[in-house]
């Protein structure tokens, strides 16, 4: 019962041991591929809150005229 408890332990680690590559280079090309939605969910935001801010300063200058 022991050896039957350590052998599926130790096939158990080899399993493991031989995914953690498989398991880097999946993770890896998951960081690659969110890299350009990223950037442009970034640029979006950013001209978003350009736009934003532009129309508040239009807006405080036709008030103060």
């Amino acid at each position: 019962m022991l050896a039957k408890f350590l052998n599926n332990k130790k096939l158990t680690f080899a399993t493991n041991s031989a995914n953690l590559p498989t398991s880097w280079l999946q993770t890896s090309r998951d960081l690659f591929g969110s890299f350009p939605s990223i950037f442009y969910l970034k640029f979006r935001m950013q001209f978003h809150l350009f736009l934003i801010i532009f129309n508040f300063y239009i807006l405080y200058i036709k008030i103060g005229s």
